[in-house]
Order: C-alpha cells, then sequence, then structure tokens
C-alpha cells in the first residue's frame, strides 16, 4: 500500500505510510481524516447560509409597497435593520401590529429602521396596500414574494423578526415577545420582550442576550 498524501490547491502534503505503521493503524487514521473532512465541509455548509457581511447590491435597497426605495444598509446613521415576516391573513401576525407600530416609533429616532415584510407569493401590490390601510400600519411595507430574505435569514414563522447590522450580519431571529406559549394559548400579559431587549442591547453596544427565540405564528406558505 502505497503513502498516503493530502493535497492542497499549492501544496501535497505527505502524511504518513502505511507500511510503516500497520493495517490497523493505517485504516483508524484514514477514519479520522475522514471525519475530519466532513465536519469542515458541513462547517462551511452553515456559514455559507448565514446573512454574514456580503450583501447583494439588490439587497441593499428595498422597495416599499408605494413604490419608494429605501436603503438602510448605506444609511451611516442606521444601527440595525428589522425585518419582520407577516402574512395578510395570520391573526396572530395581526394582532402584533398595534406593537410593530410601537417599536417603529420608539427605535426609528435611535437609528432603527423597521420594515414589514409581507411574505405571501400570491399577494399582489394592491393586496398588500389594502393590509396595510385596513390595519394601520406605520413602518415600511415591502413583498418578498420570491422568499429571498426569508431564505437567507431561515425565517419560517409569521411574525418573526430578523435584526440585521448596517454590515448585514444576522444579529437575532425569532418571536417579538412571548405573548404567546402556543397556538391558541395566549398569555394574559406578556413578560419578556426578546425583539425590544436585542435592540437594547445592539443600541447599548453589547452582544444580544439571546440571539435566537422560537416564534409562534402560521408557517410561511411555500411558493409554488
Amino acid at each position: 500500500m502505497p503513502p498516503v498524501y493530502l493535497h492542497y490547491p499549492l501544496v501535497t502534503l505527505r502524511l504518513f505510510d502505511p507500511c510503516r505503521i500497520g493495517l490497523w493503524a493505517t485504516m483508524t487514521i484514514v477514519m479520522a481524516l475522514a471525519l475530519v473532512t466532513v465536519a469542515i465541509g458541513c462547517g462551511q455548509g452553515v456559514a455559507s447560509d448565514n446573512v454574514g457581511g456580503n450583501l447583494r447590491p439588490r439587497e441593499r435597497r428595498l422597495v416599499d409597497i408605494g413604490g419608494s426605495t429605501h436603503r438602510p444598509f448605506d444609511d451611516s446613521k442606521v444601527r440595525a435593520v428589522v425585518l419582520v415576516f407577516l402574512v395578510p391573513d395570520c391573526p396572530i401576525s395581526d394582532s402584533y401590529i398595534p406593537e410593530l407600530n410601537r417599536l417603529h416609533a420608539d427605535y426609528e429616532p435611535r437609528g432603527v429602521r423597521l420594515f414589514l415584510v409581507q411574505v405571501d407569493p400570491q399577494l399582489s401590490i394592491e393586496g398588500a396596500s389594502e393590509h396595510a390601510r385596513e390595519h394601520q400600519l406605520r413602518p415600511p411595507v415591502v413583498r418578498d414574494e420570491r422568499h429571498a430574505w426569508v431564505r437567507k435569514v431561515g425565517a419560517t414563522i409569521t411574525p418573526e423578526a430578523a435584526v440585521l447590522s448596517p454590515a448585514g450580519e444576522l444579529l437575532y431571529l425569532g418571536r417579538v415577545d412571548n405573548r404567546y406559549a402556543g397556538l391558541g394559548k395566549r398569555r394574559p400579559q406578556v413578560t419578556l420582550h426578546d425583539l425590544r431587549d436585542s435592540l437594547d442591547a445592539i443600541l447599548a453596544g453589547r452582544p444580544v442576550p439571546q440571539p435566537h427565540t422560537k416564534a409562534v405564528g402560521c408557517i410561511i406558505p411555500d411558493i409554488h
């Protein structure tokens, strides 16, 4: 059996010679190398799925349903960008609209840009506009009918909030608060304000206390 080599793009390393160390030792080393290779490959796959700091040019601008273009990632005054995913026929999402309006009012002066992202692939601009008027939405409303942002941040539920840094790094993903213990299980009082706590930490220069929480609501519909 010939010696085992490890090939890199610019160098080849001779790792060991099976004739000198024996069959069982050779098999053990080969299996260990295989596990390391798989682990490295898996790690790279996970990293590529994260938002990271590599926003494409078209992702750096958000066009709302009124036709206005927003460039929060290019604004030096912006400290964080919040995307809250919605569908127009989810009662849990609709129940959060007053709080989302308050979040918009409370944090926009502090450098946080909040956008409501309609993710129903069948929803037209007219339908999104009607929903915005009916529920008196204050933050800008954008559509993500092709689920580009849904996939980028890993959202699965409405309402679910994603907080990104100006560089495009995902800092928080999860519920707005703990109003719902489960579907149809609404708490009499909110005791945890996860999104507000995350934003307060970011604005204070501290790490987000809990970067991921489980949102309760309606499943984001698939694209057919």
